[in-house]
């Protein structure tokens, strides 16, 4: 009998934090995300979560309705002016914008 082999994916908006500059991705099975704009692999754990897209979402579309990643950059580049960075500081930083 043939194994079957399921897998979950999510979108999400996510950031490498010592980086300060989001992204938007595809989170599979809660381990690895694959960025839609660069094509690279991230570890889950490696990354700060923004958002969580709990329906498929177009990416240009939710780009341009919720400004959700130009917010975010904003964000990045606010805490680059401070000399900020990491998963706190982020954390701290999206408790005040979303």
């Amino acid at each position: 009998m043939k194994e079957v082999f399921h897998m979950t994916a999510k979108q999400v908006l996510f950031v490498v934090p010592d980086e300060n500059d989001p992204h938007m991705g595809i989170l599979i099975d809660h381990d690895y995300i694959i960025c839609a704009e660069c094509g690279g692999v991230f570890e889950a754990d490696e990354v700060f979560i923004i958002k969580t897209y709990h329906v498929w979402v177009n990416f240009e579309d939710e780009i341009a309705d919720e400004l959700d990643l130009l917010t975010a950059k904003d964000i990045g580049k606010e805490l680059d002016s401070k000399g900020e960075s990491g998963r706190y500081a982020w954390e701290e930083a999206i408790k005040r914008e979303f």
